[in-house]
C-alpha cells in the first residue's frame, strides 16, 4: 500500500517533456513508471484488500493523463495533432486504457483472479470519478471508456479468443452495472444471440449469455423501451424456442429461467410453454426438469396450474427412474423456492415431490441389503431441504418432510450397520450427514412413530435381525436427543407404548409376567425389545428414561423376561445397564426400582404357582422366578447390603409371620412358604457370590424356631400318611428349611447358630426315616385326595435335609464334632444310610429309564435333600482322616455310604452317555455344583478296596455291560460332559484314581517292544498294534493317537490330562514302552503344535510368568475342581499338559522343539519354559538322583549340575552333567573331568551313548546316569558295547549285545538290529558282509 501511495507523488515529479512525449506516444520516464506500475499490480493478485486499494490508485493514475490535458493543450494543439482539448482528453483516456489498463489487466494476468479484482476496482474507479462531474464532458468520457472496453471484448469474441470466459466473468464483476449494461453488455449479448442462432459455438454462447443475464438482467430488460427490435424482445423470442427445441441444453434452460425472472413478456408466455412441455414426450419432460432445476432464478414467479401439472408428471415413477438426476435437481430447486406464502408451486404439488422421494427411499430398503445408501444426490436434496425447514418452509408440509427424513434415517442406519465391521452401537447423528440442529424443526413424535414401525417390521437379510435392532436403537438415540425435553418425553412414550405385538412377556394392564406356558403375545422374538433397550441405554437424558419407565412399570420386567428367555439382542449386560440407570435416578428410597421389581415379581410368582402342589413346583421353568434370580444378581452388583435387608424383611420375617398363625394352615400359606424358601436360597447364593459380610440378627430365626410344630412323633413305627401330610407338619418342615439354609451360610454368630440349630433339631430330629418312606411309598386308593403320591416322599426328604443341614452346622462349631444331646449319632448314621441308599437307587432307576412321573418328582426332591447329607458325610470323613482315632463313622458304615456315593457316580455317567431315557435329568442336575461338590468331598475318602469293589459291581450292572463295562462308560461321560459340569468333576476324580485308572490300559510288557518295531511295516502300523496290546478304550485312543477334525482342543486336553495321569502311575519299564509307542507316531508333536498357541507365552501375554493362582495341577485339569470355563480351562489345561509332557517325555518335546522353523515361536516357547517350567523340572530331576554301589552322585542345585564319581580301588572317573536354562528344550552338556585312565575312544563312546539317551529316550537324568554306570561295570567285566548305539546296555529294553556277526565277531543289541533290518539292509553294520 505504501508503494501504491508513492505512485501519485512520483507522477507529479515528471517533467512536462515526459507528458508531452506520452501524449505523442513516447517518453522514457513514463515508460519506466508504467513498468513499475505493472510490477506493483502483479503483486496485488493474491490479496483482495490490496487489490481494491491498488485498483483505486490505478484508476487515479489512469485519469492523471486526462487531468494533464489542460497543461498539455497548448503544445499539442499548437502542433495540430488534436483539434480540441476534448479530443486530447479522449485520446489520452483511450491511450491509458488501451496501452496500460488492457495490457496489464485483461491480457497480462493470464486470467488471474487477483488482477481481475484489481482491474474491476480500477475501471469502477475510473467511471466513478468521471461520473462525479455530472456534465456532458463526464458522460462523454464515460461512454468513451466503455467503448474502449466494448471494442476490446467484441474483438476478442469475434476472434474466438481463449479468454472469453475470463472476460465474461470480468464484466459480471464490474460496477456500476447500470452504466455498463447498455454500452458494453447489450452489444455482447446481441452478438452471443447471433452466434447461438447460427449454431457457432452454440452451447458456449448460451452459457455466457445466461451468465450475463443472471448479472445484468434487471438492467437489460429496460433497454430501448422494450421495442420489437430491442435486445429484450430479441432475447425473449430466443428463449421461447425452448418449448419446441427438445435438445435444449442445460445452459439454455438456465438462460430461460434467468430471463423469466426479469421479463414480463416471457412470464406471460410461461403457462403456455409449460403446457407444451408437459404434453410433449420424454425429451421435452427433460427440458421441463431442467427448467424447474433453475426455478430459483425466477424470483417473484406467480403460481399456475400448468407448473403444478408439470411437477406432478416429473414426480411420476417412470420419469424418476429414467431421469433420476434431472428429477432430483428439479425437486431440490422447487423445495428451496417453497415458502409459507408466495411460492411458485402449490403445497399439494410439493407434497407429491416429498412423497415420491420417500418412495425412492423405501425402494432402496427393499433392494439389496448390502447397498443401503441414499446416494449423494438424494441425500443432498434432503439435507438442503432440512436446512430450510426451520425458517420459511410451510408448516403444512412438515409432516411430509418428517416422513421423508425418518425413512432416510432408517435407510442410512441400515447402510451404516452393514458398513460397520465391529457393529458398535450408538454412532452419532453426524454419521448420517444430518446436522442435529436441523432436526428440531421436524415433527418429533411422528419421527418416533416411524422409527418404531421400522424397528418392528424391518429385518436385514443375511444378518441377525437382533444385531441390527441393537445397532438401530443406539443409532437414533442421538437424533432424538436433538429435540427439546418435552418432545423427547413424548417420543420415548411413543416408543414404549404397547401395541399388538409388544410387549411379549408382560401384560401392561396388570403388570403380570407370563407363566411358563408362553408369552402374552406372539411377536418377532424380542427384536423390538433389543431396539428399545439399546435406545434407552445409549440415550443421554437418563432422567426422561427413568420417568418413562416409572410410568410404564411393566417395561423393566419385559426386558428382563426377554433376557432370561434368551431373546437374542437383549443381553444381560445391557439390561443391567438399564436397571442401573433407573436405580441411579431414583430420588427417594421408597421409590427404589429394585425394591419395586422384587415385590412385583414375588406377587407374580405366587400368582403363577397358585393351585400347584408346592412339593412338585419346578421354579426353574417359571419366568417370574428366573426374573427374580436375575434381579438378585443385579442387586449383588449394585447394592449387596440390600440383599440382607430383603432376606431379613421378606423371607425370615415373612416366614415367621406365616408359621405363627393360629389355626389350620391353608394351601396358600404353604405355597407362600415354598416361594419364600426358594427366594431365600437365591438371595443366599447371591450373598455368597458377592462376598458381603453383614451378619443377620437371630431374632427372626428364633421366632420361626419357636413357632414351628414338632415333628418327632412322625418317626414312630406304623406312621400313617394322614399324619405325615398334615399341613402343620408340612409348614413346619418348610419353615425349618428356611432356618437351615440361613444357618448353613454362616450368617449368624456362633452362639446364635448353636441355639437356633439345637432348637430346630429338638423339633425335627427324626430317629428313623425308613419307616416313613415305607409308609408313604404305596399310597393306596384310600390316600387323602389332596395329596399326590409324591408329596409324602418329598416331605420326608425335606425333613432329612433339615436334619442333616442343621446338624452339620452345629457340628462344625465343635472341634471334636460333639453332637447336641437331642441327637443320637447312631440314628444319624442310619438316616444317612437310608438317604444315600435311596438316592443311589433313584439314580440307577433313572439310568435304566424306570422313573415315572412319581419317581421323577422323588428324584428331584431326593437330590436336593441329599446335598446336605453328603456335606455331613464329607464333614465326618474329613474329621476322621485328620483324627484317625475318632470313631464317628465305623468301617462298615463308611463302606456302605461310600458304596452308595460311587453308585451315584457310575449311574450319572450312564445317564449322560444316553443309556437311559432320563438324560435331561442329569442335564439339569449337572450344573448343580453344590450337589456334586458335596459328592466329590465324600468319594475323595474312598479307599482302594472300596473303589475296586464298586468297579466290580458296576461292571456286573447290566446297563454298563451294554457299554462294554464301567470304565468306557466313565470315559464317554468324562470326554463329553461340559467343562463346568459338576458331574464331570466327580467322574474325572474316579477315573484319575489309580485303582480305576489301571483298566484304562493293559499293563505293557517289555518283551512286546520288539513286536512294536516289527509292527511299523504291518497294516495299521504301531497304533493299531498298541491298541491291541494295551487294550486302550477306543474313544481315548482316538483322542490321543488320531484326533479327527471334530475333536475339540478341550477334549484333547482332557484326554491327555487323564492319559498323563495314568503314565505317572507306571513303572519305568512300562513307561518306556508307552513312550516308545508315542515316538513312533506324531501324537506328541501334533498335540504340542496346538498347545503352544494357548500357552501364556510372551507373544500372547505381556507377563509371561504365571502367577500361583494361574497354575493348575494335572489332577485339577482332570477334575476341573475349580470349575473353569472352557476358555480358561483350555489355557490352564494346555499349560498343565505341556508341563506333564516336559516331565514324562522330555526327549520327545526337545525333538519337536528343534523342528520348529518360526524364530519368534522358538523365542516365545523358550522364554515361557525357562521362566515357568524349567526351574521346577530341574528341581524334580535333582531330587530323584541317587548313589548306588561304587557310584557317588552329587546334585548341585545352585548350579543346575550333577557330578557323578565312579570309584574303583583308588581311582576315580568323574562325569559332570550341566542342565541348560531352558531344559529340556535345549540338550544337556556332558563332560568327563577325570578320565581314570580310559582311552579317548572309550570315553567318547560313553559320551555319545549318554547324549543319545538324553536326546532320544524319554528318561530321567538318573536313568542316564544308571545306564552309564552299567556300561562302566560291564566294561570292567570285558563286555563290548553295541557298535550301533555305542552302549553296552540297550537304553530301551536294557539288554546286552547278543546277536553276533559270523564274519567280524561284533555283537549287537537285538532291537538295534531290528531297526537296521527294517531299513531294508541285510548286511553287517560293521563288515558289510551278508548277515
Amino acid at each position: 500500500l505504501g508503494a501504491y501511495n508513492a505512485i501519485l507523488p512520483l507522477l507529479s515529479t515528471l517533467p512536462p517533456q515526459a507528458w508531452e512525449g506520452a501524449a505523442g506516444g513516447g517518453g522514457e520516464s513514463l515508460e519506466i513508471l508504467l513498468r513499475t506500475l505493472r510490477c506493483l499490480l502483479e503483486g496485488a493478485a493474491g490479496n483482495a484488500q490490496i487489490a481494491q486499494a491498488g485498483g483505486a490508485c490505478f484508476a487515479e493514475c489512469l485519469l492523471y493523463f486526462v487531468f494533464k490535458a489542460q497543461d498539455l493543450a497548448g503544445a499539442c494543439l499548437g502542433e495540430g495533432r488534436y483539434g480540441s482539448v476534448a479530443e486530447l482528453e479522449g485520446s489520452l483516456l483511450e491511450q491509458a486504457l488501451a496501452q496500460v489498463f488492457i495490457p496489464l489487466v485483461l491480457e497480462g494476468g493470464d486470467g488471474s483472479p487477483g488482477l481481475a479484482r484489481l482491474g474491476q476496482a480500477a475501471f469502477a474507479g475510473v467511471l466513478g470519478t468521471l461520473e462525479q462531474g455530472a456534465s456532458e464532458r463526464s458522460a462523454r468520457l464515460q461512454y468513451l471508456a466503455c467503448g474502449v472496453l466494448r471494442d476490446y471484448v467484441l474483438g476478442q469474441f469475434s476472434a474466438g479468443s481463449a479468454r472469453e470466459a475470463f472476460l465474461v466473468n470480468f464484466l459480471c464483476g464490474l460496477e456500476p452495472r447500470g452504466r455498463i449494461s447498455g454500452p458494453v453488455v447489450a452489444p455482447l449479448a446481441a452478438s452471443l444471440i447471433g452466434e447461438a442462432r447460427q449454431g457457432d459455438e452454440e452451447d458456449a454462447a448460451v452459457k455466457y449469455l445466461a451468465t450475463l443475464v443472471d448479472t445484468f438482467g434487471e438492467h437489460l430488460v429496460a433497454l430501448d423501451g422494450g421495442g420489437e427490435g430491442s435486445l429484450p424482445s430479441v432475447l425473449t423470442g430466443f428463449c421461447v424456442g425452448v418449448s419446441t427445441d427438445d435438445a435444449a441444453s442445460p445452459s439454455f434452460c438456465r438462460l430461460f429461467m434467468s430471463w423469466l425472472g426479469h421479463s414480463e413478456d416471457l412470464r406471460g408466455r410461461w403457462p403456455s410453454i409449460l403446457a407444451e412441455v408437459n404434453e410433449g414426450g420424454g425429451s421435452l419432460k427433460n427440458i421441463g426438469a431442467r427448467l424447474l432445476g433453475h426455478i430459483g432464478l425466477a424470483e417473484g414467479l406467480r403460481p399456475c396450474q400448468e407448473l403444478d401439472d408439470l411437477l406432478v408428471s416429473l414426480a411420476a415413477e417412470d420419469f424418476v427412474k429414467s431421469s433420476r438426476e434431472l428429477a432430483l435437481g428439479a425437486f431440490e430447486a422447487v423445495l428451496l423456492s417453497t415458502r409459507e406464502s408466495g411460492s411458485p408451486v402449490s403445497h399439494e404439488a410439493v407434497a407429491r415431490i416429498l412423497q415420491r422421494m420417500k418412495f425412492m427411499v423405501v425402494e432402496r430398503l427393499i433392494g439389496c441389503p448390502r447397498e443401503m445408501s441414499l446416494g449423494d444426490d438424494l441425500h443432498g436434496v434432503i439435507r438442503t431441504t432440512m436446512q430450510r425447514a426451520g425458517s420459511e418452509f410451510p408448516k403444512r408440509l412438515i409432516a411430509a418432510l418428517t416422513d421423508l427424513v425418518s425413512s432416510a434415517i432408517c435407510l442410512l442406519s441400515v447402510g451404516a450397520y452393514f458398513a460397520c465391521e465391529n457393529e458398535e452401537v450408538g454412532a452419532g447423528a453426524s454419521d448420517l450427514g444430518f446436522d442435529p440442529s436441523t432436526l428440531s424443526s421436524l415433527d418429533g413424535i411422528q419421527m418416533a412413530s416411524a422409527f418404531r414401525e421400522f424397528a418392528s417390521e424391518w429385518s436385514p437379510r443375511g444378518r441377525p435381525a437382533e444385531d441390527f435392532q441393537r445397532f438401530f436403537g443406539g443409532h437414533i438415540c442421538k437424533i432424538i436427543d436433538a429435540f427439546e425435553d418435552s418432545t423427547i418425553a413424548d417420543q420415548v412414550s411413543v416408543l414404549i407404548k404397547p401395541a399388538a405385538t409388544w410387549p411379549v412377556w408382560v401384560d401392561p394392564k396388570t403388570g403380570n409376567v407370563a407363566s411358563a406356558g408362553g408369552a402374552v403375545r406372539s411377536s418377532k422374538p424380542g427384536y423390538y425389545g433389543a431396539f428399545l433397550l439399546s435406545f434407552m441405554t445409549c440415550a443421554q437424558n437418563y432422567d426422561l428414561i427413568y420417568r418413562a419407565s416409572q410410568e410404564n412399570a411393566w417395561l423393566p420386567l419385559e426386558l428382563m423376561s426377554a433376557c432370561i428367555a434368551g431373546f437374542a439382542g437383549v443381553t444381560e449386560a445391557e439390561v443391567f445397564k438399564y436397571i442401573c440407570i433407573l436405580e441411579e435416578n431414583t430420588q427417594r428410597e421408597e421409590d427404589s426400582t429394585l425394591e419395586g421389581l422384587f415385590e412385583r415379581l414375588r406377587e407374580n410368582l405366587l400368582a403363577d404357582l397358585d393351585g400347584q402342589d408346592f412339593f412338585e413346583i419346578s421354579f426353574g421353568d417359571t419366568v417370574s422366578f428366573r426374573n427374580m434370580s436375575l434381579l438378585l444378581h443385579f442387586m449383588s452388583d449394585l447394592c449387596p447390603l440390600k440383599l440382607f435387608d430383603l432376606l431379613n424383611r421378606h423371607v425370615i420375617e415373612g416366614a415367621a409371620a406365616l408359621v405363627s398363625e393360629v389355626g389350620d394352615l391353608g394351601e396358600a400359606c404353604l405355597l407362600n412358604l415354598t416361594v419364600l424358601h426358594r427366594i431365600g436360597l437365591e438371595i443366599l447364593e447371591r450373598i455368597r457370590e458377592c462376598g458381603s459380610d453383614a451378619p443377620l440378627s437371630g431374632s427372626g430365626l428364633r421366632k420361626i424356631a419357636d413357632s414351628i410344630a414338632p415333628s418327632t412323633h412322625l418317626s414312630r413305627k406304623g406312621v400313617t400318611s394322614d399324619a405325615l401330610l398334615h399341613r402343620k407338619i408340612q409348614a413346619s418342615v418348610l419353615a425349618a428349611q428356611i432356618v437351615g439354609d440361613v444357618l448353613g451360610f454362616g450368617l449368624l454368630g456362633g452362639i446364635d447358630t448353636k441355639e437356633v440349630g439345637e432348637s430346630i433339631l429338638s423339633k425335627h430330629f427324626s430317629p428313623l426315616l425308613e419307616p416313613m418312606l415305607a409308609a408313604l411309598s404305596p399310597l393306596g386308593e384310600d390316600a387323602p385326595d389332596q395329596c399326590a403320591s409324591s408329596t409324602g416322599p418329598a416331605l420326608v426328604h425335606r425333613l432329612a435335609k433339615v436334619q442333616t443341614q442343621v446338624l452339620r452346622v452345629v457340628l462344625e462349631l465343635s472341634p471334636t464334632l460333639e453332637a447336641p444331646s437331642v441327637v443320637s449319632m447312631s440314628v444319624v448314621h442310619r438316616n444317612l444310610r437310608v438317604t444315600l441308599t435311596r438316592l443311589a437307587a433313584l439314580f440307577e432307576d433313572a439310568a435304566e429309564g424306570c422313573l415315572g412321573n412319581t419317581g421323577l418328582a422323588e428324584f428331584q426332591s431326593a437330590t436336593d435333600a441329599s446335598e446336605s447329607a453328603l456335606s455331613l458325610v464329607g464333614l465326618l470323613l474329613a474329621h476322621q482322616s485328620r483324627h484317625p482315632m475318632s470313631r464317628h463313622v465305623s468301617a462298615e458304615e463308611k463302606e456302605v455310604l461310600l458304596g452308595s456315593c460311587l453308585r451315584v457316580v457310575f449311574s450319572a455317567a450312564a445317564i449322560h452317555v444316553g443309556i437311559g431315557s432320563s438324560s435331561s435329568i442329569l442335564q439339569r442336575l449337572s450344573y448343580n455344583r453344590g450337589f456334586f461338590q458335596s459328592l466329590l468331598d465324600v468319594i475323595k475318602h474312598a479307599p482302594r478296596t472300596c473303589l475296586l469293589e464298586a468297579l466290580e459291581e458296576a461292571n456286573a450292572w447290566e446297563p454298563l455291560q451294554q457299554r462294554k463295562g464301567a470304565v468306557p462308560t466313565l470315559l464317554g461321560a468324562f470326554l463329553s460332559l461340559p467343562a463346568v459340569s459338576g458331574a464331570r468333576t466327580c467322574v474325572g476324580h474316579v477315573l484319575s484314581t489309580r485303582s480305576v485308572c489301571l483298566p484304562l490300559l493293559a499293563s505293557p510288557r517289555e518283551e512286546d517292544l520288539n513286536g512294536l518295531y516289527e509292527a511299523e511295516e504291518a497294516d495299521g502300523g504301531a497304533v493299531s498294534y498298541a491298541l491291541a496290546k494295551l487294550g486302550m478304550s477306543e474313544i481315548l485312543a482316538e483322542n490321543i493317537f488320531r484326533p479327527g477334525g471334530g475333536t475339540t482342543l478341550e477334549a484333547r486336553i482332557r484326554s491327555w490330562a487323564l492319559f498323563s495321569s495314568y503314565l505317572r502311575t507306571l513303572g519305568r519299564g512300562p513307561l518306556n514302552y508307552v513312550c516308545a509307542l508315542l515316538r513312533q507316531t506324531d501324537a506328541v508333536s501334533g498335540l504340542l503344535s496346538v498347545l503352544v498357541a494357548h500357552l501364556p507365552t510372551p507373544g500372547r501375554r505381556a507377563k509371561a510368568t504365571a502367577s500361583p493362582e494361574d497354575v493348575v495341577s494335572l489332577r485339577d485339569v482332570v477334575n476341573n475342581s475349580r470349575y473353569l470355563g472352557e476358555e480358561d480351562y483350555v489355557t490352564r489345561g494346555a499349560a498343565a499338559v505341556y508341563r506333564s509332557l516336559l516331565h514324562l517325555m522330555p526327549a520327545s518335546v526337545g525333538s519337536w522343539f528343534t523342528e520348529i522353523k518360526n524364530r519368534q515361536m522358538i523365542s516365545d516357547i523358550e522364554k515361557y519354559t525357562s521362566v515357568n517350567e524349567t526351574p521346577r523340572l530341574i528341581g524334580l530331576e535333582l531330587e530323584t538322583i541317587s548313589s548306588r554301589g561304587d557310584l557317588e552322585v552329587v546334585a548341585l542345585h545352585n548350579k543346575s549340575q550333577v557330578v557323578t564319581r565312579y570309584r574303583k580301588d583308588d581311582s576315580t572317573l568323574e562325569l559332570v552333567i550341566k542342565l541348560p536354562g531352558s531344559f529340556p528344550l535345549r540338550p544337556v552338556e556332558v563332560e568327563f573331568t577325570s578320565t581314570f585312565g580310559f582311552g579317548e575312544a572309550v570315553l567318547r563312546k560313553w559320551l555319545l551313548s549318554m547324549r543319545s539317551f538324553l536326546r532320544n529316550q524319554d528318561g530321567t537324568i538318573d536313568d542316564a546316569i544308571y545306564m552309564w554306570y552299567q556300561n562302566v561295570e560291564k566294561q570292567f567285566e570285558g563286555v563290548e558295547e553295541c557298535p550301533i548305539c555305542y552302549s553296552i546296555i540297550q537304553p530301551s529294553d536294557h539288554t546286552l549285545p547278543k546277536l553276533k556277526c559270523r564274519t567280524c565277531g561284533n555283537k549287537f543289541h537285538s532291537s538295534c538290529m531290528f531297526k537296521w533290518f527294517s531299513q531294508g539292509k541285510a548286511t553287517c553294520p560293521m563288515c558289510r558282509s551278508l548277515w
